[in-house]
């Protein structure tokens, strides 16, 4: 049996991971390589991850601690990065409401209809995998913040890492098949539009 080539890293803020997680860690074992919890800040620990599958010429997949990856996500992924030098992605919903899909958050009747792999100007690395190819082609450092003039935070680790791989004309897939929830005060499912039921009750309780 050869190794796998799939590196899968938990990056996490205090060093713990959500229960609704471990059914991914499940699918997960014995096809891939883990890389343990990364207690660091989340810049840091994704460059460190990264690092390693470079050396490795490993594909990076990573999973948040907070994450609750549909049945099936990880053997997507996994399939979809062994097709082809990209990277791939499942949409979430973020503690805001935004879904993460790109650059813009997307309307959900834009895409609660959506099924397969659809082609993303941006992704969201809360569940993601990341070819071994990629980290050839993109500058260091891969991940980073960047800052406005009052040092605020102005775009994510994930986003700056998503605009050097699309100006490296390297292809972003999201698969709307698989959604993972976000386990934050409440646990951000896959959003959909009320039905008409939903909408009359919400309307005689007004």
């Amino acid at each position: 049996m050869t190794e796998s080539k799939i590196l899968l890293a938990l990056p996490s803020y205090d060093g713990r991971m959500c229960v609704e997680l471990v059914p991914f860690l499940m699918e997960a074992a014995g096809k891939c390589r883990f890389y343990p919890i990364l207690r660091k800040p989340t810049d840091v620990a994704r460059n460190l991850a990264a690092s390693l599958a470079r050396r490795t010429a490993s594909h990076l997949m990573m999973v948040d601690s907070d994450a609750s990856p549909a049945p099936g996500t990880f053997e997507a992924l996994k399939a979809k990065v062994e097709q082809e030098v990209c990277v791939a992605a499942v949409p979430y919903v973020s503690p805001g409401g935004q879904i993460c899909v790109g650059e813009q958050s997307p309307n959900v009747k834009d895409v609660e209809h959506l099924e397969g792999w659809h082609p993303a100007d941006n992704f969201g690395t809360h569940c993601c995998v990341i070819h071994a190819e990629v980290f050839e082609k993109v500058p260091m450092p891969f991940f980073e913040y960047t800052y406005n003039n009052e040092h605020s935070t102005a775009y994510g680790e994930d986003t700056v890492f998503g605009r050097k791989v699309k100006a490296a004309a390297i292809p972003i897939y999201i698969d709307y098949s698989h959604w993972a929830g976000h386990v934050v005060t409440k646990t951000m499912e896959k959003p959909r539009s009320l039905t008409e039921i939903e909408k009359a009750l919400i309307l005689a309780g007004s």
